[in-house]
């Protein structure tokens, strides 16, 4: 069957060759076309043989064994060769001509089949169809690899300590959230991305003041920030702090540090979304700043309060060692220092620890766990009936005095 088939085949497919050859308009073309394969495929079988032909008597050439009649043999058999060539070529000429005439209407019909095939076929399914089956294969592959790393993920996830599960879901939460924001702000940071040559001028002047240095530039800043990264944002605290000082409101002050180089190469980057790290930058020095520079209305509640003068007072205020912490204390100075540094595991031996490491902390925990409690909106009279302050100052008034 399958060789009745193939015959079929081979004697149909010059009929409808012929048929098409003779057609009233497109007849010439197709005569044409066939024309010039038959010619083509006899020109390559002439050329094949012509070089194969070549090639070998080149070889046998070189077996004519050297000596006195060597000139003479190799003459004879050049002058063989240049009859003989030819001679043979004609042979193969007269069997390769009627197999190129009969071989190009096929070749001209099959193709002519298989391209109506594929019209056919082009036109029943539509060209957007065929275009967007590898499109949504492709979504189809990555949603099946997408499902494979979370099954993945939760099955590695499982094996983990409930502790450590824990932080890593909160941490997955906090990206969540983050992306959010950054998705919701996206539209509306255009402070970061816009070039403000007056504020980034101030940008300068605020550094330059603040380090001394009159003949600091704005190339220089980027120069430093390049060699060491994280000096980019120690820069943006420290403008936004002078600032403040200068009697600038928050929204300006902002608006100074989006113009240094360190917001506007991250801007440019995409390293992050900008307005984020402007908010969190205000948040922080804005704390610090409102502690350090308390308002009237403070400043008035401390008056009436002569034990304790100003925030950091209270802070430095001495400890009797006598006296022992509670445990209330304890975890309320844990859980302000723990907010601060976003470590919500930080615990009292964790902090203990800390400080017999190194006693030079003291006064940076005690800052830390002021600045947080005063972003939870807690009142002086709130940091003396809780004592949350005295935690670290324990070693320290045991040991070399809280002056």
């Amino acid at each position: 069957m399958r060789v009745a088939k193939k015959g079929i085949q081979m004697a149909a497919v010059p009929g409808v060759a012929v048929a098409a050859t003779h057609a009233p308009i497109v007849g010439p073309f197709v005569a044409g076309a066939v024309g010039q394969a038959t010619h083509w495929m006899h020109s390559s079988i002439h050329d094949f043989t012509e070089t194969r032909l070549t090639n070998q008597f080149a070889e046998m050439s070189k077996n004519i064994q050297p000596g006195l009649t060597h000139w003479f043999r190799q003459r004879a058999f050049d002058d063989w060769t240049k009859v003989r060539i030819p001679d043979m070529l004609a042979k193969t000429d007269a069997w390769a001509r009627p197999l190129s005439g009969f071989a190009a209407p096929t070749v001209i019909g099959k193709s002519m089949i298989d391209t109506g095939k594929l019209a056919i076929s082009y036109a029943r399914q539509g060209i957007p169809t065929v275009v967007a089956r590898p499109v949504v294969h492709m979504w189809r592959m990555t949603n099946h690899y997408i499902n494979r790393a979370k099954n993945w993920f939760e099955e590695t996830l499982s094996k983990l300590p409930e502790q450590v599960q824990q932080n890593v879901r909160n941490a997955m939460e906090t990206v969540q959230r983050r992306q959010a924001t950054m998705a919701e702000a996206q539209n509306q940071a255009s402070i970061p991305t816009e070039r403000d040559m007056e504020r980034r001028d101030e940008y300068v002047k605020i550094l330059s003041e603040q380090q001394n240095d009159p003949n600091l530039t704005y190339e220089r800043i980027q120069e430093t920030i390049q060699n060491q990264p994280d000096l980019g944002a120690d820069y943006d605290k420290q403008v936004f702090y002078q600032a403040l000082k200068a009697g600038k409101g928050p929204d300006e002050a902002t608006a100074i540090i989006s113009q240094g180089p360190n917001v506007s190469q991250m801007a440019d980057a995409k390293l992050q979304d900008t307005s984020v790290y402007l908010a969190e930058t205000a948040k922080s020095v804005e704390a610090q700043y409102k502690l350090e520079n308390p308002t009237p209305e403070v400043n008035q509640e401390l008056t009436q309060e002569p034990e304790a003068q100003t925030v950091l007072e209270v802070n430095a205020s001495v400890v009797n060692p006598s006296v022992e912490l509670s445990t209330d204390a304890q975890q309320q100075y844990s859980q302000l220092l723990g907010e601060f540094e976003k470590n919500p595991d930080l615990t009292w031996e964790d902090i203990q620890s800390r400080l017999s490491e190194n006693p030079e902390l003291l006064s940076e925990l005690d800052q830390k766990v002021v600045a947080q409690a005063a972003v939870n909106g807690w009142t002086l009279k709130t940091f003396r009936n809780s004592s949350p302050l005295r935690p670290t100052l324990m070693p320290l008034s045991r040991g070399r005095g809280t002056d």
